[in-house]
């Protein structure tokens, strides 16, 4: 997340700071992921730079990285509207055994925020498809968290 928008960075996982100091090649830090594109944009290796979200935009800009807001498109496969009640209020759909997730889904129903988290992100676990798409459309509030 960008500074901006007021939540604090993001600390480093041990794996992450273990990765950092014993400079292996396999790193994948948000930090340590600027650092890289901030190099490659000012050797010139990288001329354009593409990001999804105006956060990813504007997190990069406070690296100094300069990039192109080009947002996702959409496939009729991702689902249609079916016009049903809203009855979920918050949804996290994805692999919630992740620590990092696990430890922020607590604290928001901890906080009294209802979030129905279901499933993983793979295909094979029945939150795809029309099933999806019928779940989508009863949810008011779609909760993103990186793994």
């Amino acid at each position: 997340m960008p500074a901006v928008a007021g939540f604090p960075p993001e600390r480093l996982t041990l794996r992450e700071v273990a990765k950092i100091v014993l400079r292996d090649r396999r790193i994948n830090d948000q930090y340590s992921n600027a650092a890289y594109l901030r190099r490659l944009s000012h050797e010139g290796i990288a001329t354009v730079l593409a990001v999804v979200s105006k956060a990813h935009q504007a997190y990069l800009a406070e690296h100094g990285i300069e990039s192109e807001f080009v947002p996702i498109g959409h496939h009729s496969t991702y689902g249609r509207q079916l016009g049903l009640e809203r009855d979920i209020p918050v949804l996290f759909l994805g692999e919630h055994r992740v620590r990092r997730r696990r430890k922020i889904l607590e604290r928001l129903r901890r906080d009294g925020l209802d979030v129905l988290a279901l499933g993983s992100s793979s295909p094979t676990k029945g939150h795809w498809g029309e099933a999806r798409t019928e779940l989508l459309n009863r949810t008011k509030v779609l909760l993103n968290l990186p793994g």
